[in-house]
């Protein structure tokens, strides 16, 4: 009996702290808006970390993009997240944005022309003022601009495009039997003849 009560006691202290510990988290702990609170729902709050708004015991977030809080850097645009923002990148076909995509542009990128409401790139191959001038070349679109390529069995040399050599194949010459040629003309195997 006595051994009971010595384990009963030598638990119940344990017990008494872990449960003491797990209600102090849970009277403590507020929403992640909150930096203090009277209890952990959303409507508990008294004070508000940093991006936050307190309305209403209530943290509301801040939309700092609406506000002079939210500046970002030339061709980057901002982006409003739980608690602060982020400066993400324009799309390529602008130069200053006021969002997302070819359609929030400022101003169109060289080689995108306004479509609409879109910058849009510009097919210059199409155009035969602005394509490829040099013979036996290939217009090749790509975003933004183009590039010029050399049609096939042609390569690229000092700026223009030149055909392709291919490489000499010498011609073949039947020689006698233990005989072959050279530039210094034919000569005989074995120690016959070496050369004349």
């Amino acid at each position: 009996m006595e051994q009971m009560a010595v384990r009963t006691l030598h638990r119940n202290p344990l017990q008494a702290v872990w449960l003491c510990g797990l209600l102090a988290a849970q009277v403590l702990s507020c929403p992640d808006s909150c930096s203090k609170c009277s209890g952990p729902e959303h409507d508990q709050c008294e004070q508000c970390r940093a991006g936050w708004t307190l309305h209403n015991n209530t943290c509301v977030d801040i939309d700092e993009c609406g506000t002079e809080l939210g500046i970002c850097p030339t061709n980057r645009y901002c982006f409003n997240t739980q608690g602060s923002f982020e400066c993400r990148d324009c799309d390529p076909a602008c130069v200053g944005c006021m969002g997302s995509g070819p359609a929030r542009c400022r101003k169109c990128a060289s080689g995108y022309s306004l479509t609409g409401s879109k910058c849009l790139d510009i097919d210059e191959c199409s155009d035969r003022v602005l394509a490829c001038h040099g013979l036996d070349e290939i217009c090749t679109n790509t975003e933004g601009s183009f590039r010029c390529d050399c049609a096939e069995a042609f390569i690229h040399k000092d700026g223009v495009c030149v055909k392709k050599q291919q490489p000499r194949v010498q011609d073949k010459v039947a020689a006698m039997a233990g005989y072959w040629l050279s530039d210094r003309g034919d000569r005989l195997l074995n120690n016959f003849v070496r050369g004349r």
